[in-house]
This record gives C-alpha cells, structure tokens and sequence, in this order.
C-alpha cells in the first residue's frame, strides 16, 4: 500500500512539482555536463521531493537502493500524475523521458520532438525525470526501466481509480 493511495491525482501532482522544481534550481546556474553531475542533480531533486512527504529525517535522505528504489519509484508516478493532461504518459511523457535520459539513441529525435510538442512544462519534467533516473542508475545501480514501468503501473492504477470514483461520484450525486 502507497502513502499516495489516498490522495488524488492533484494532490500527488503538487507532490511531483517540488521534485521538478529542485531540479529547475539545481540546474540554474548551468546543465549537468555528463551522468555523474545528472544523477547529483536526480539525487537533489528526488530528496526535495522525500523531504516535502515523509516526516521522518531519516526517511528524507536517500540513503540505501531500498530506499531510493521506493522514493524514485513515488516521485516518477507522481511525476506521471503531473504530466497526465498535458501529455499522454505512455505515448509522449515516458518515452521522453528516455529521449532526455538517451539522446543519441535511434528513437531520441522523434521522441524528443513529440515531447517538444507537448511543451517547456512537460520537458521540464521528464528532464527532472531523467535525472532522477540516472541517480537511480548511477548512484544506486537501479535498473530505470523497471522503475519507470513500476511507475507507470502505479499511476495507471491510482488514476483509474480516481477516475472510477469522480464517475461514480457524478452518477450517484454526492
């Protein structure tokens, strides 16, 4: 059971904006310049987002793969909730993401392009993502499509559930 299991779509998208803007402050002064200085980035910007939803200090720091594993898996399906209207997660949002994260890979110009597309609020965000998936990667030797599969998963889950309640809500009046 997610600590985001009660919240709604809006809710877990103001969690996912603190994440990308520690990102936005992180990278103020200058782009990460190659993996090492993106995951730094991905770890600042994943402990911003741990530091505004968990009481606990200790809970706050990434400090063991568990723990990180759990946090990046939270903040990348919040993240999903917060491009969710600006731009189809599975179709432009994810595989942007890896565009950032890959950009020489084959599928990158036009995955980029698409991302492009959908606006400077949603590449903001797989930015934020993608560093927070090379920290994943780097720092704690995660495996990134796993994660962001688990975290598409999540979301899809946590929004049709929301979605089936708004519904419901609509059909019975209250």
């Amino acid at each position: 059971m997610s600590e985001s299991d009660d919240m709604s779509n809006d809710e877990q998208a103001a969690r996912a904006d603190v994440a990308v803007r520690a990102y936005a402050a992180a990278v103020e002064t200058g782009r990460p310049k190659d993996g090492v200085q993106l995951a730094m980035v991905g770890v600042e910007a994943a402990e911003a987002y741990a530091s505004a939803i968990y009481r606990n200090p200790n809970d706050q720091v990434l400090r063991t793969p568990e723990h990180a594993e759990r946090v990046i898996k939270d903040v990348l399906a919040d993240l999903c909730h917060l491009a969710d209207g600006r731009a189809t997660v599975e179709t432009v949002f994810v595989p942007g993401v890896f565009a950032v994260l890959r950009p020489m890979a084959k599928q990158a110009p036009g995955a980029t392009a698409t991302l492009a597309s959908a606006g400077p609020e949603v590449v903001a965000m797989a930015e934020t993502a993608a560093a927070i998936l090379m920290a994943a990667a780097v720092t704690f030797d995660l495996d990134v499509h796993e994660l962001m599969d688990a975290a598409v998963r999540e979301f899809a889950e946590e929004a049709a559930e929301t979605r089936f309640a708004a519904v419901q809500q609509a059909r019975t009046g209250r």
